[in-house]
């Protein structure tokens, strides 16, 4: 399973990754609810259609506030160049094992492979 960060669903949008289209064809593609509240605040084509399909998509839980703080301090993952959105992708994916994750962000992809979860 792939988490794709909103960058990754964007640059797909914007130009078609064959690879990104096959993994969703095939249900490969998983969900977080803080991806699509950021691509729902951007112009969508189709937008309740598009928001509709995102929304039905299987979407893994948040994880708590307090464990995403702990991963970032246990971690040293403050001054990297990554939000607090990106941890909380980052912290999904740690919890829902074999989720790897998707991103077009050059400093989130470096923090993400040392993780061993870049797709």
């Amino acid at each position: 399973m792939i988490l794709a960060d909103t960058s990754a669903w964007i640059n797909h949008w914007r130009t078609p990754n064959l690879r990104f289209a096959r993994m969703l064809a095939n249900q490969q593609i998983v969900m977080h609810p803080f991806v699509v509240g950021e691509l729902a605040t951007g112009s969508l084509k189709e937008r309740h259609k598009t928001l509709l399909g995102l929304r039905r998509m299987y979407t893994l839980r948040p994880v708590a506030h307090d464990d995403v703080l702990d991963l970032m301090e246990a971690r040293g993952l403050f001054s990297r160049g990554v939000g607090y959105m990106d941890l909380h992708l980052l912290a999904a994916a740690l919890a829902n094992p074999p989720v790897r994750i998707m991103t077009d962000d050059r400093r989130f992809g470096l923090v993400v492979g040392e993780f061993g979860l870049l797709a």
